[in-house]
């Protein structure tokens, strides 16, 4: 994750984003557009994962497994791949699912 954005990130020139911020015209930032894009997809592919698991216990380890996920992409300071995989474990289809709450780790990041 970190790899793809970086890759995506380094593509990304200043006259690009100073463009975005007056116009928002997608052609005329195409780098910026790839990096909100990839962005997108991550969301969501993690919301996805997690809502497409039939038992409920697996719903949770996928939760459990992202969890972890963000504090990897924390310590390596990813911020982009971090906030596109908490947009997805906290956006309300996943909040609405009905939890277990027997494990510690989602009960408390379900309580943030």
């Amino acid at each position: 994750m970190t790899l793809l954005d970086a890759e995506l990130f380094d593509k990304i020139e200043i006259p690009e984003v100073l463009r975005w911020s007056r116009e928002q015209l997608e052609e005329h930032s195409p780098n910026l557009t790839k990096f909100t894009e990839h962005f997108n997809k991550m969301s969501y592919w993690c919301r996805t994962r997690i809502l497409e698991q039939e038992d409920p216990k697996e719903r949770e380890r996928h939760l459990v497994k992202f969890i972890k996920v963000l504090k990897h992409l924390r310590r390596l300071n990813n911020f982009n791949s971090f906030l596109a995989i908490l947009s997805a474990v906290d956006s309300a289809p996943v909040r609405r699912l009905e939890w277990q709450r027997q494990n510690v780790e989602v009960s408390l990041f379900l309580h943030l």
